[in-house]
């Protein structure tokens, strides 16, 4: 029997239905000859240390009862919060149809389909069979995580190399088992990699790269040790993995079509249906089950190696597509064109024909292969951008037995738990009396006796008393929570001894970042040696002359229309993210083709274009062959995120908008050039990229060609868009009068000015729909907390004591009661993993439906508990309220989703907790984008803490993402018991305003928030005000409620008062403001000032929703007028 015979089989266990799946090793032929021997194996070795290592201890020792044929119902609780609900028992007789893969001879092709389709097969007959438990007992843990959890430990203890005897008399002479190891892998910067940037292409891809690394590393474990091994994160139903299993095996395309509408995952995503292939989801840390310290050793090295190497290829394919590229593109220019680029390139020097010899010089060294000895600076910046560090630790002490068992003692032998301990070191709290967590993390690494005893007085005691007393068996599945706690800590401290190197910088660096010189095909970074023998350090200096810079780069932005605007130098990190999609190959290693396509213009416009007489030479027809990467990424602009929820209102609006737009250039068009009127109209005419707002314009706009963008809004970003940029620059610069130098200044001038006039002549007045757009960075609270159990309730919340066997021999109901009453649940190997799979339906489909489906917002990243989202202003508050419902399977503010179902409730004792909620989303009849099953949230105690930034256009992005991290870890992080939301606007002059408010205020806040509607312009003068003059009339006392009624003498005093009705709801959550500050003295947000912020906060926003209102009125007024 080889590997995955071995997996599979444990794949198919199942702990307590075991007739269940025994008619499946009959029908695989894949295990036939084997069976036997297999089951011979599992009975001897197999199931008495995966299967009770993976359900951990108390599942082991709490047996059940046998459960009745005619039973219907099953209780399962969440794994979290311990919310209870009734699902149907599985029918055994509705077993998934495998006619297709049950004669497959591949052990290893059976087994990917199996862990992958098998359990999503049997949710399309029964919706909630995903959460079927695997232990009745402890009814938490769904039996297709604790099988896949089983495999996993499998494949550690049994790898490939390890051998069973052709014959053996008795079971002794099976070889011995192998210890597993948790080896968890991570690569860094993270933020900084992120932060270079200046478009939202480059945003996106940043992101998406290290997501996209990350996807490679699993795939590489997978492939090697199966998808069942890494633990964190989880691989199953993950639509990147989907893609490359397609890849692998092409005919599991069917499989994957049944599962969505009869489509794989490349045609979802080139339908538009789903972006996830080109959303981010996968964390930068992976934690993988692996067979001995010594494949450990092995993986790590193996992955920080592959890690580079997928990185550097990507890089060198992007590499060598510019240097063909550049060189196609000059070898195709006549002179006079590539005159003309001379010319645009250095208008300055236009009177002065000599000074350009040199240049044109350098453009024909451009055109020579040879010329190009950029490699060396290229690998240097490539082969130091990431820092990798691994570490790992034993599933118990690798000198003990995984399991022990009292035997005829009346105790367990205390050696083999000291020793379980000393490797899990498990610790209740992190920090005591502020402590760092640096020297917490030293003492819970060190071998030191001091640090020992010290820390001996914050151990868990593991397992307790109860259990001690109880258990007859124990298994190192106990100690995992732990385990998964100093994994992190070890972490910690190989980040403290790392010792990263980055290359030299010479010449001109990075204008994007300012670090790393920036690109150029004679910069050639290496040491030489003379003939004479004398030794040329070529990577220290002053690089390459600056025009020779200028010149090339203008050159890229002719190469690469649209890509580049000739003024930013990029170095080669930077390039490579930009160009990865497409140039570096990683939508091609996706399966998602890519051609260039003419892009679709307006009616109105588009026979205009075609009488132009240039757009029938070969050079202009492939200028309108650019490649749009928004359309490629199907990711947005900043603009288009900015105005996405006013288009969705208003379509009528941006109609007009454009409309106007378009008679203004007209006027103009003359001093455009055809290829840049293509380009003015193409850029104008994309969709939007955000679903909502889309589909709301094809609806109003049915025989619309392309569609409207964002782009239109903003000057700024549609000069770029149009390779203006560098001629903004470089005529700013010129002091000379040539006639051309005055219409490339007139070109940059004209765009500004009819923008600006069109937004007036909208009734936009100075403002414009693309002004503010927000970015939300979320994180659940305590996921660390979970894990290692601290957070944890107790016993009996968990436990479904009707299940439980108490009448076996030498049960004890007292300490049963004792366990139940003073032992927290502990977080063994199958619930974590069972609560990773769960966790994809919270950031896999319930944040990527509520931001693009019910909001105009798209998803940047969404794995596990973290989201980045981008947004409208419009969409903040309703957006924040419905992430943090679904997060924590509270109600749904749209009542889209249920969170009760089957009148159960969620407590054992029904006079606590919250009545018939269960922890889980069920979709509405109105959701037709996901499945009709159960999706988990983190259950009704969850938190989530959020930081917020609300940024004008004009604000440069890197600066928005320092914000946005400071935000969120710096400042809502900090509240007291986290929960806490950031918000931080940030004004073109660079004036910030930021207001901190604790997430149990959220709804009630919103009550009164959302009535702006009604109040229009009356709102937000008399929140200023409040803003302005509370802080400085009350304080916080006891009960004098001084706020709210301070704020009732002030609105009162106001003229017209009377009308504004809200005045009592704005006093009431003034009350509930002042009633958690009180209890939170100390805490930030908590001061009358920071009441006085979250006031002008609201006020802010309010004004900008009544601003779009007004803009209505007065395009309704003008029309009607007319």
């Amino acid at each position: 029997m080889n590997f995955y015979q071995r997996k599979l089989y444990a794949l198919l266990q199942s702990p307590e239905v075991r007739e269940w799946r025994q008619d499946l090793f009959s029908q695989v032929k894949c295990l036939e000859s084997d069976l036997s021997r297999l089951k011979e194996w599992w009975d001897l070795k197999g199931s008495v240390l995966a299967q009770d290592i993976g359900s951990s201890s108390d599942r082991v020792n709490l047996l059940h009862l046998e459960r009745s044929q005619t039973a219907e119902q099953v209780t399962v609780r969440h794994p979290i919060s311990a919310q209870k609900q009734q699902i149907a028992v599985l029918d055994l007789k509705k077993q998934p149809n495998i006619s297709h893969i049950k004669e497959e001879p591949d052990a290893k092709k059976v087994f990917w389909w199996f862990w992958r389709f098998y359990p999503e097969l049997l949710a399309e007959a029964q919706h909630d069979a995903l959460l079927f438990p695997a232990h009745t007992v402890i009814p938490d843990c769904p039996l297709h995580s604790h099988q896949s959890t089983v495999s996993a430990l499998t494949g550690a203890m049994f790898p490939e190399s390890w051998q069973i005897p052709e014959s053996r008399e008795n079971k002794e002479q099976y070889e011995q088992h192998r210890i597993p190891y948790l080896l968890v892998f991570t690569f860094s910067p993270v933020q900084d990699f992120i932060k270079s940037s200046r478009k939202f292409l480059d945003f996106w891809a940043g992101s998406y790269l290290l997501h996209y690394l990350s996807t490679r590393l699993c795939w590489l474990i997978a492939e090697h040790l199966g998808p069942d091994a890494a633990i964190v994160p989880s691989l199953w139903s993950q639509e990147i993995i989907d893609a490359f299993i397609v890849q692998k095996y092409p005919d599991f395309a069917s499989d994957l079509a049944r599962l969505h509408d009869g489509k794989n995952p490349v045609e979802r995503f080139k339908e538009k249906i789903s972006t996830s292939l080109s959303t981010a989801g996968f964390p930068n840390a992976i934690t993988v089950l692996v067979s001995g310290e010594e494949e450990a050793r092995e993986w790590g090295k193996r992955l920080s190696k592959t890690l580079t190497e997928e990185w550097v290829t990507i890089g060198t394919k992007v590499k060598n597509h510019i240097r063909k590229k550049v060189i196609d593109f000059l070898d195709n220019q006549t002179p006079e064109k590539l005159e003309t680029i001379l010319n645009e390139a250095f208008p300055e020097l236009k009177n002065t024909p000599t000074a350009l010899d040199i240049y044109r010089q350098e453009l024909q060294l451009l055109r020579r292969q040879c010329c190009w000895e950029w490699n060396k600076l290229w690998e240097a910046q490539l082969n130091h951008t990431w820092e990798p560090y691994w570490t790992a630790i034993p599933l118990g002490n690798p000198e003990q037995a995984l399991t022990i068992n009292k035997g005829n003692n009346s105790s367990f032998d205390k050696d083999w738990i000291d020793s379980q301990t000393e490797i899990a070191r498990p610790l209740w709290d992190l920090r005591f009396n502020n402590v760092p967590i640096r020297f917490w993390t030293f003492l819970v690494n060190s071998d030191c006796l001091a640090g020992i005893l010290f820390l001996r007085e914050f151990l868990i005691d593991l397992p307790n008393q109860f259990e001690k007393k109880l258990y007859t068996d124990l298994n190192v599945g106990t100690w995992w929570g732990s385990i998964q706690q100093r994994l992190r800590h070890c972490l910690t401290n190989v980040k403290y001894t790392r010792n990263w190197q980055i290359a030299t910088a010479p010449g001109e660096r990075s204008t994007i970042s300012g670090q790393l010189s920036a690109v150029h095909p004679r910069l050639n970074y290496q040491v030489r040696e003379s003939p004479e023998g004398q030794i040329r350090d070529l990577r220290e200096g002053s690089g390459v002359k600056a025009g020779s810079m200028r010149l090339f780069w203008f050159v890229m932005s002719k190469a690469y229309p649209g890509l580049f605007n000739g003024s930013e130098k990029l170095n080669a990190l930077e390039l490579t993210k930009r160009m990865a999609w497409v140039y570096g190959g990683v939508a091609e290693s996706l399966g998602i083709p890519f051609q260039l396509s003419e892009e679709l213009l307006p009616d109105e416009v588009a026979s205009e274009l075609e009488e132009e007489p240039e757009t029938s030479n070969q050079n202009s027809n492939e200028f309108t062959k650019i490649i749009d990467y928004e359309q490629l990424i199907r990711f947005p602009n900043l603009s288009s995120i900015a105005a996405a929820a006013f288009a969705r209102e208003y379509p009528n609006l941006v109609k007009a908008y454009r409309s106007n737009l378009y008679k203004l250039f007209q006027q103009h068009k003359n001093q455009f050039s055809p290829e840049q009127r293509r380009a003015f109209y193409a850029k104008t005419s994309r969709p939007f990229h955000v679903p909502n707002t889309d589909n709301a314009i094809q609806q109003k706009f049915p025989n619309l060609k392309g569609g409207y963008n964002g782009v239109m809004f903003s000057s700024k970003w549609l000069i770029d868009d149009m390779g203006l940029q560098e001629q903004e620059r470089t005529t700013a610069s010129s002091n000379t009068d040539s006639s051309r130098d005055q219409n490339n200044q007139k070109q940059v001038s004209i765009l500004r000015e009819i923008v600006q006039k069109a937004h007036q002549q909208t009734g936009f007045g100075d403002s414009s729909p693309a002004d503010w757009w927000v970015i939300l960075l979320a994180d659940g609270d305590g996921m660390g907390d979970y894990v290692s159990g601290k957070k944890l309730k107790k016993y009996r919340y968990y436990v479904d004591i009707n299940a439980v066997n108490k009448d076996i021999e030498g049960f004890d109901r007292s300490l049963f009661a004792q366990l139940l009453a003073c032992t927290h649940k502990r977080m063994g190997p199958a619930t974590h993993v069972g609560l990773n799979r769960a966790l994809l339906d919270f950031s896999n489909r319930l944040v990527p439906y509520i931001t693009e489906k019910r909001f105009c917002g798209r998803v940047i990243y969404s794995g596990g508990d973290d989201v980045m989202v981008v947004l409208p202003v419009e969409d903040l508050p309703e957006y924040l309220l419905s992430l943090r419902a679904a997060w924590s399977g509270g109600k749904d503010p749209k009542n889209e989703f249920e969170n009760n179902r089957n009148g159960v409730c969620s407590e054992p004792n029904s006079q606590i907790g919250e009545g018939k909620t269960t922890g889980y989303w069920y979709p509405g009849q109105q959701v037709k984008e996901l499945p009709k099953r159960p999706h988990f949230t983190m259950g009704k105690d969850a938190t989530m803490s959020a930081g917020v930034v609300i940024a004008h256009k004009s604000v440069p992005l890197p600066t928005v993402l320092e914000n946005l991290w400071e935000a969120e870890a710096g400042r809502a992080k900090k509240m007291p018991g986290k929960d806490g939301i950031c918000f931080r606007v940030i004004y073109g002059g660079g004036n910030q305003l930021e207001a901190l408010m604790k997430g149990e205020l959220l709804e009630t806040w919103w009550d009164w928030v959302k009535e702006y509607k009604e109040y229009q312009e009356n709102l937000a003068p008399l929140l200023y005000r409040l803003a302005e003059e509370l802080p400085k009339r009350a304080s916080i006392t006891e009960n004098d409620q001084l706020f709210s009624k301070a704020a009732k003498v002030i609105m009162e005093s106001r003229e017209n008062s009377k009308k504004l009705d809200i005045f009592s709801d704005i006093k009431k959550w003034l009350d509930r403001w002042e009633e958690w500050a009180r209890g939170n003295p100390e805490a930030i947000g908590a001061k009358p000032e920071d009441l006085g912020k979250l006031l002008r906060f609201t006020a802010f926003w309010v004004d900008k929703r009544v601003e779009r209102h007004k803009w209505k009125e007065k395009l309704d007024t003008h029309i009607m007028s007319s």
